[in-house]
């Protein structure tokens, strides 16, 4: 029983990391689309959150290139589109 609880203390700290990553990263995509200046520090701090909530490299990496430059971006910036896919989704 008491693995259980840590297994579903665990798992539940693992979502509040993704939620978190989530909100982080659809405020950054907000804030580049209104051209602040802050965006880029809450995409870095998003993808720190989806680490810790135990996301593969990969599946971060999925997650950015989907919204990687899109011409007139440079590498690495997001596009700031008006929709926005379900990180949480994506990383599961």
């Amino acid at each position: 029983e008491e693995k259980l609880g840590e297994q579903g203390s665990s798992g539940m700290r693992s979502q509040i990391h993704l939620f978190w990553g989530n909100m982080l990263f659809e405020r950054s995509q907000v804030e580049f689309k209104l051209g602040m200046s802050d965006w880029k520090r809450k995409l870095d701090a998003s993808v720190e959150r989806f680490k810790i909530a135990g996301a593969s490299q990969a599946d971060v990496s999925t997650v950015l290139n989907k919204h990687c430059s899109n011409g007139n971006a440079k590498d690495g910036e997001i596009k700031g589109s008006s929709r926005t896919p379900n990180v949480i989704k994506m990383m599961k």
